[in-house]
């Protein structure tokens, strides 16, 4: 499965810009962006409100198990995710929520809220096989 570089839609920005409420999550570990999604510490919950951040809750990540963190979004109505890599079992899961995800995201979770709210939070390449497989860089093999 290929994980395409994704940005913040039209459709997105549009909303962002006209008051519509959007919730996202980044996964983190150590206040970044984490590089593995089914690995993070925590989650932040953001919820966009009037093109501005309206709230945010900070959670302790659930155990990893297969669609744990896709389901805490679905109940969570959560939009986008933003992520270092993830495998495609966790997209699929992602997909089939409803969740669009922006993966291959380093740095800061603040710097890339900072940049989805500007528009300009662009993803890569960030393909996992797990277990020792795919391109993300975050394997050992």
């Amino acid at each position: 499965m290929e994980i395409r570089a994704a940005c913040v839609s039209k459709v997105a920005k549009h909303n962002l810009m006209n008051g519509e409420e959007m919730k996202i999550a980044i996964v983190t570990e150590d206040n970044k962006v984490a590089s593995h999604f089914g690995h993070c510490e925590k989650v932040m919950l953001v919820t966009i409100e009037d093109g501005e951040v309206g709230s945010r809750e900070v959670l302790d990540a659930p155990e990893h198990d297969c669609g744990a963190l896709p389901r805490l979004f679905a109940e969570r109505n959560v939009e986008y995710v933003i992520a270092g890599g993830l495998g495609g079992g966790a997209m699929a899961n992602l997909n089939r929520s409803g969740v669009k995800v922006i993966a291959g995201i380093q740095g800061g979770a603040e710097d890339a809220l900072g940049r989805f709210m500007a528009g300009t939070l662009v993803g890569g390449d960030a393909v996992c096989g797990g277990h020792g497989q795919g391109t993300c860089g975050h394997h050992g093999g």
